[in-house]
């Protein structure tokens, strides 16, 4: 798992503490009514296990919220890799195309 992936579990998690906070729900409340134990909704909420698609729509049954509620916006950045990944990205793009420019100011220098 990335330390992004990581990243966005913990802050889904964090998400459903604070709106479960929110409407003065306990764990084992919220827990009830998704049907898992209080300390599956612990694991959940801390990142320590990610939430599967469908028990997230259950959760956000339960917090009277949409699914997307619970989820980064989107600009968010997850950590200090998201510079590292795009600068990967981009030289990964540069090397896919570098032969081609090259190719291309040969044959304009030629032409010159």
């Amino acid at each position: 798992m990335t330390p992004a992936a990581l990243s966005v579990d913990e802050y889904v998690g964090s998400r459903i503490a604070k709106r479960r906070a929110s409407l003065g729900l306990s764990q084992a409340a919220l827990a009830g009514r998704i049907g898992v134990s209080f300390q599956q909704v612990q694991k959940y909420e801390t990142g320590q296990n990610r939430v599967a698609c469908s028990r997230l729509f259950k959760i956000a049954e339960a917090l009277d919220c949409l699914p997307g509620d619970l989820f980064p916006p989107a600009t968010w950045q997850p950590s200090q890799q998201r510079p590292r990944v795009a600068l990967s990205e981009c030289a990964a793009l540069l090397a896919q195309i570098q032969p081609a420019v090259t190719k291309a100011l040969r044959t304009a220098e030629a032409a010159a």
